[in-house]
């Protein structure tokens, strides 16, 4: 198979979703025996199991050193996952497969797309001048691949992200153990939460739902971190105060390692991801909820097409509105029809294998191979 170089602007320590799951691609690549290299920015971790070259920006006047890399790197495929925080929005690797294709018209030009239909006009803007002169696009979803335009939907194929929080063996005694540690009772129902406390993700509603009659004896874990020195984490330290006045309800357990989150995650029941947004096949943490087999509650839509392989009763629990009193309602139903509750469970099981990283791998290897 011809050599892969990986373009990603991202990898860790930069917070940025997409710099996780390209840092854990190319591991899972690597594992692969992939002819493989990854081009990042300067300043990324240099522990990278597949062998990693640098450039200092993703300005236009850093194009040159861009293409040197990749010379440098002798790779036949460019694969450049889009957008990352590490790009900084500069449009130097926007103009990258424009440059490619007139210098090096020898070489396969791909972008993974992780946010189209979603994007505002001009985040759709930057994505459409990126792809157009690409071999192939790569979706992770099909509300992405319906909203390309239709020539270009047709050199897009769709291929599942997976989750960057692997599933770990089961540990007895963590779910008690942080329940306790962080002042909650580990025999009381408890729901969960797990990612980063963005705006976009509305935790204020559902720290909301936890005043509603229904869920008055239940307990809220925020598998997440909450910093007072951001004003959307203050709000949110706020409301848990005024919860916990009377006795602790909600707690912020911070930012763990993964086998003790997927530990955690394993002993739960109901998982609440509480945006105001549709879910879809792009967002790991739906998918690290459903991997983990717990019952995903969030919004959906009545076009199911935008969300699959997502579906209402048969993998999660969708609402029409995110709201409180909707998440209370919809725990209280569960809670009154285990046979639909488990029906969803059993759901999830299915999931895992099209969510798993040895699907999305041999994918891409097919991917590269037919180029």
């Amino acid at each position: 198979m011809k050599k892969v170089l990986l373009v990603a602007g991202s990898l860790p320590p930069i917070k940025c979703g997409v710099g996780y799951y390209s840092a854990r691609l190319s591991r899972e690549l690597t594992g692969q025996k992939v002819d493989f290299e990854v081009l990042s920015t300067k300043g990324v971790n240099e522990g990278m199991q597949a062998p990693l070259l640098t450039v200092p920006n993703w300005k236009i006047r850093s194009l040159p050193k861009m293409l040197a890399a990749i010379d440098k790197s002798q790779a036949e495929i460019i694969h450049i996952q889009y957008p990352a925080v590490g790009y900084r929005r500069s449009l130097g690797v926007n103009l990258l497969p424009y440059a490619l294709r007139i210098l090096k018209p020898r070489l396969k030009v791909i972008v993974t797309l992780h946010e189209y239909h979603g994007s505002r006009w001009l985040g759709r803007g930057r994505d459409f001048i990126t792809v157009v002169p690409t071999h192939k696009i790569i979706v992770s979803n099909q509300a992405d691949k319906q909203a390309l335009p239709k020539w270009l939907s047709k050199k897009a194929q769709l291929i599942p992200i997976g989750s960057n929080l692997t599933k770990a063996a089961k540990t007895p005694g963590v779910y008690a153990e942080i329940l306790t540690h962080n002042k909650l009772e580990p025999k009381k129902p408890t729901i969960l939460f797990f990612g980063f406390a963005y705006p976009a993700k509305g935790l204020e509603v559902l720290l909301q739902a936890m005043k509603q009659p229904f869920l008055a004896d239940w307990q809220l874990l925020l598998l997440s971190g909450l910093d007072h020195s951001n004003s959307y984490h203050r709000n949110l330290l706020s409301r848990i105060d005024e919860i916990n006045r009377p006795k602790p309800r909600v707690a912020a357990a911070g930012f763990l390692d993964d086998s003790t989150v997927s530990a955690v995650l394993q002993e739960g029941r109901y998982f609440v991801l509480p945006q105001s947004s549709l879910v879809n096949a792009k967002s790991s943490t739906a998918i690290a909820a459903v991997q983990h087999n717990l019952v995903l509650i969030t919004r959906g839509s009545d076009q199911p097409e935008l969300i699959a392989p997502f579906a209402h009763l048969k993998n999660c629990f969708l609402l029409a509105e995110m709201t409180a009193e909707a998440i209370s309602e919809a725990i209280e139903r569960l809670e009154d029809l285990p046979a639909e509750r488990k029906r969803i469970i059993d759901g999830t099981k299915e999931l895992e294998d099209y969510f798993s990283w040895s699907n999305i791998v041999q994918k891409h290897i097919k991917l590269y191979e037919r180029l």
